[in-house]
């Protein structure tokens, strides 16, 4: 992904997320979610059981998450 920052592809190699990252560089860093909640304000990322760790996204952004 060309258009990815360097700061961001060091992230990702990490497994780690930042805010702003988008659901792409997310699922670069974690995988595919286990599930996926949506809903008109954006959208929750669910990883692991019982979404022990998760992301919530507006506009494709992560705004807020829990690792």
């Amino acid at each position: 992904h060309p258009d990815w920052t360097d700061s961001a592809v060091r992230q990702i190699a990490d497994k780690r997320i930042v805010m702003g990252m988008s659901e792409a560089q997310v699922q670069a860093a974690w995988g595919p979610p286990k599930t996926v909640n949506a809903d008109p304000s954006g959208r929750k990322l669910c990883y692991g059981f019982r979404c022990k760790r998760w992301v919530s996204t507006i506009g494709g952004a992560v705004v807020e998450m829990k690792e």
